[in-house]
């Protein structure tokens, strides 16, 4: 009984073996001729069926892997291209189409390995930009900085390698380098308004408030959003470069959102002063006082605003009364009546 087992199981070997055989063989056929005449889903379909014969064949998992590719089935062709590295280590097509996946999909730690793997075997260019870009998008920019200077030596002409130069500088406090890049980026591509925005900050930061002013302008202009927070951002590059009447009018948009906002009334008031706008900043000040009647230093700056506007008698007097209400007022004394003087 035993050895008639053992018959029927070889003989079954050598009728199914030929078969899967042929099986295999007319699904990958089917798969080419199909990836042949541009019919991409077929053949994926058709490699698919091949490897369901022989999960390890090199030619069915590279050409499921092409089309899976092809059809933006991300996932599976990147699975599918690491199947193909099991059985060859340093299949060059493999390595060079998975760097691109990874990087393309986000997978930066994955990109890197693919690419160092494929600059060690030399597959072509790009490799550098792509471990720097990878780097960068992990926060490591050190390494971002050892393989971006690379990748420039090679070609300079993307103006996302400026920009991320740009930001990696900006990490490291250096804003007057971090300026020079954006500008270079945006000279490669001035469609970008969120990196017009960063460079209007970093000119902040120089400082260069012309240039913020500039900048932060064309950003908007671009369409960037002009949020509660952007219009802050507005009103300190105006002020620190001597655009108070913009300033004013930014302010006064900002307390549409929160008309009771003390600390914006207060900013409106001091923008008007420098803008020469001394019966606004009065009204406003008196307007803090109605809020709020114990508020000295509001009394203070309306006495300020009233001795700019001619009156200095009258807005003395009352620097004076806010003086007796809060003595440390007293050393805003000497600040503004110079100005005044």
């Amino acid at each position: 009984m035993k050895h008639l087992l053992l018959t029927l199981l070889w003989v079954g070997y050598f009728f199914v073996s030929p078969a899967q055989t042929d099986s295999l063989s007319y699904y990958l056929r089917q798969g080419e001729d199909a990836a042949s005449r541009g019919q991409t889903l077929v053949a994926y379909n058709s490699y698919r069926s091949a490897i369901a014969q022989d999960s390890r064949n090199l030619t069915a998992l590279r050409g499921m892997a092409n089309a899976a590719n092809e059809l933006r089935y991300y996932a599976i062709a990147r699975e599918t291209y690491k199947k193909i590295l099991v059985e060859n280590y340093n299949d060059t097509a493999s390595i060079r189409n998975l760097m691109v996946l990874h990087f393309n999909t986000h997978q930066w730690p994955e990109a890197v390995d693919m690419a160092k793997r494929a600059k060690a075997l030399g597959l072509g260019d790009h490799q550098n930009w792509i471990i720097a870009k990878s780097y960068f998008e992990m926060g490591e920019y050190r390494s971002t900085l050892e393989y971006l200077d690379k990748a420039f030596k090679e070609d300079s002409s993307l103006a996302e390698m400026h920009y991320v130069m740009a930001r990696c500088q900006l990490e490291m406090n250096n804003y007057v380098k971090a300026a020079a890049y954006y500008n270079s980026a945006l000279q490669r591509d001035p469609s970008k308004a969120q990196w017009m925005f960063e460079l209007g900050m970093t000119n902040l930061a120089v400082p260069d408030p012309a240039a913020s002013v500039k900048w932060l302008e064309a950003a908007l202009a671009k369409g960037y959003p002009l949020s509660s927070e952007m219009k802050d951002n507005m009103v300190t590059a105006y002020t620190s470069a001597g655009m108070y009447d913009k300033a004013v009018g930014m302010v006064k948009e900002l307390l549409k959102e929160s008309p009771t906002d003390i600390d914006r009334q207060f900013l409106l008031g001091e923008c008007q002063l420098h803008a020469k706008q001394y019966v606004d900043a009065i009204k406003t000040y008196n307007g803090i006082l109605q809020q709020d009647p114990k508020n000295a230093r509001s009394l203070y700056m309306s006495g300020v605003a009233t001795i700019q506007s001619g009156e200095k008698a009258k807005g003395e007097a009352l620097c004076e009364k806010a003086i007796t209400m809060d003595s440390r007022l007293a050393k805003m004394r000497q600040k503004y009546f110079n100005q005044v003087d």
